[in-house]
């Protein structure tokens, strides 16, 4: 249930970053064809360059390296070329996952959600 209020937090802030007006389409709970599932895929078909941003909900104590990682290979499986985690407040990012985040590109956004 908890984690449903926190999915619904950043689908919020995602229709404001990604809105519907500028051609974007967000989809929640998207299944790849592995049968994984990533929190959300946002796109547009928008010309010259379609677009894709993969986005994933870590509202746990700890960001991991793993985290990053199945990020950055849902990316390549959706040829996304923007990745998000929205973690909560009061999740833990130690420097190492920080830097792998960074040189990745996988972008870092902290909410006032409490895990």
């Amino acid at each position: 249930m908890l984690w449903q209020r926190f999915e619904d937090l950043v689908h919020t802030a995602l229709a404001l970053k990604f809105p519907t007006a500028d051609g974007w389409s967000i989809l929640r709970q998207f299944q790849l064809p592995g049968g994984q599932r990533i929190d959300f895929l946002i796109y547009r078909k928008k010309p010259p360059v379609p677009e894709a941003v993969v986005v994933k909900c870590k509202d746990g104590e700890s960001l991991h390296p793993i985290d990053i990682e199945q990020l950055i290979g849902h990316m390549k499986q959706c040829r996304a070329r923007r990745g998000i985690i929205y973690i909560a407040n009061n999740t833990e990012v130690p420097r190492p996952v920080k830097l792998t985040a960074l040189t990745s590109g996988v972008e870092l956004r902290r909410t006032w959600w409490r895990a």
